[in-house]
């Protein structure tokens, strides 16, 4: 399938708990209105619960964390 798929990436729980709710609405909401929901795909991770073995830094995952978050993506593309 050639569809696009756009994607938001989780963040580590300090800097999820800490980003401004508005900042984070304008932005999803801008995505939405660029999105063509007949053909593009969002998969939206931002709220992912993920520990800090996963992160290199805050906001960077690391090996562990990538391979977990290629599963999900993985899982959401077959759904």
């Amino acid at each position: 399938d050639g569809r696009p798929i756009w994607g938001v990436f989780a963040v580590s729980r300090i800097l999820h708990d800490n980003y401004p709710a508005d900042k984070l609405a304008l932005f999803r909401t801008t995505l939405y209105t660029l999105l063509r929901p007949e053909t593009d795909m969002l998969i939206d991770l931002f709220d992912e619960n993920l520990g800090y073995e996963y992160f290199y830094d805050l906001s960077h995952l690391n090996q562990l964390g990538a391979i977990e978050i290629s599963r999900r993506i993985a899982g959401y593309i077959k759904d």
